[in-house]
C-alpha cells in the first residue's frame, strides 16, 4: 500500500529518477533545473552549468555511476558521472563519445553481468549502442529498423519494445532477434522487468471498436506471454519496477 506524499521538486515535467547509495537523480524540463538531486526525495537541489536549452530525459544507475542521456542543447550525447557529491552538476558529469540523443524516458538499460549499458534512440533506424563498464565510449550495435519505445534487461536479455507487437532481444547487445508478442496491441509502452525473467508492458488493444487497457505479461524473458486486462478506466503509461535501474 502506497502512502502518497506531495514533494516539490525544482522543475515541471520531471522524465526519469535514479538513485545509488548515496542520492536521487531527476531529469527535469530544459533551463536551469535540468539535473536534481536529493540525498532522502523530499529536499532537492539544482545542478549548475547546463546550457539553457539542455534537456535529460533518461537516467538510470549504471554498477558504480549515473548515465544520463537527453535531447537537447548539451545532451549531444549522453553524460556519465560517479561524482557522490553532486551528481547533478555538469562540472561533475563526462561527455562520453560515439553514442546519441535519445528522447525516451526508458531509452537506458544496464546489464551488470555483461558489465553494459545499453543505448536505445528515439529515432527510426537500426543503431543501438552499448557502453562497457568504466568506457566513456559507445559502441554501435544494429538492430533492426524499428520504432522503439523502451528497453530493460531482464536478467538474461535486453529487451526493446516497438511501436508494433514485435519486440527485439539480445543476451549480448550486439546480435538481435525480432518475435512477436501474439496479443493485438495497438500501443505498447515501456518494459520493466524484475531482472529475474519477468517483464511487464503496458499497453492498449483495440478489439471490436473498443479501447482495452491492459499489461502483457512474461515470467519467461520474453519468450511467453498473457494478457492481464486492467480497470477499464485506467490506463498505464509507463511500467516501473522499484529497486532496479532497469
Amino acid at each position: 500500500v502506497f502512502t502518497p506524499m506531495a514533494r516539490n521538486l525544482l522543475g515541471p515535467s520531471i522524465a526519469a529518477v535514479a538513485a545509488d547509495a548515496t542520492n536521487f537523480l531527476a531529469a527535469a524540463a530544459a533551463g536551469v533545473n535540468v539535473l536534481q538531486k536529493s540525498t532522502d526525495a523530499i529536499s532537492w537541489a539544482s545542478g549548475g552549468g547546463w546550457g539553457a536549452s539542455s534537456a535529460a530525459s533518461s537516467i538510470i544507475y549504471a554498477n558504480t555511476r549515473f548515465v544520463i542521456a537527453g535531447s537537447a542543447g548539451d545532451f549531444s550525447a549522453p553524460y556519465v558521472t560517479s561524482n557522490t557529491s553532486d551528481p547533478s552538476l555538469k562540472s561533475n558529469c563526462t561527455a562520453t563519445t560515439g553514442g546519441t540523443t535519445t528522447g525516451l524516458s526508458s531509452g537506458l538499460a544496464y546489464s551488470a553481468s555483461l558489465g553494459k549499458t545499453l543505448l536505445v534512440p528515439d529515432a527510426v533506424g537500426t543503431a543501438v549502442y552499448t557502453l562497457a563498464d568504466g568506457s566513456t565510449v559507445w559502441s554501435a550495435q544494429t538492430a533492426s529498423s524499428q520504432t522503439k519505445k523502451g528497453v530493460c534487461w531482464t536478467g538474461l536479455k535486453f529487451l526493446i519494445t516497438t511501436s508494433t507487437n514485435t519486440i527485439q532481444t539480445s543476451t549480448d547487445g550486439a546480435t538481435w532477434v525480432d518475435s512477436y508478442i501474439p496479443l493485438r496491441l495497438s500501443a505498447a509502452a515501456a518494459p520493466a522487468s524484475d531482472g529475474n525473467g519477468t517483464v511487464v508492458i503496458s499497453m492498449t488493444e483495440q478489439i471490436a471498436g473498443q479501447t482495452s487497457y491492459g499489461l502483457a505479461v512474461s515470467n519467461d524473458h520474453g519468450a511467453t506471454w498473457r494478457r492481464v486486462p486492467l480497470t477499464p478506466e485506467f490506463g498505464v503509461a509507463q511500467v516501473f519496477c522499484a529497486g532496479f535501474a532497469n
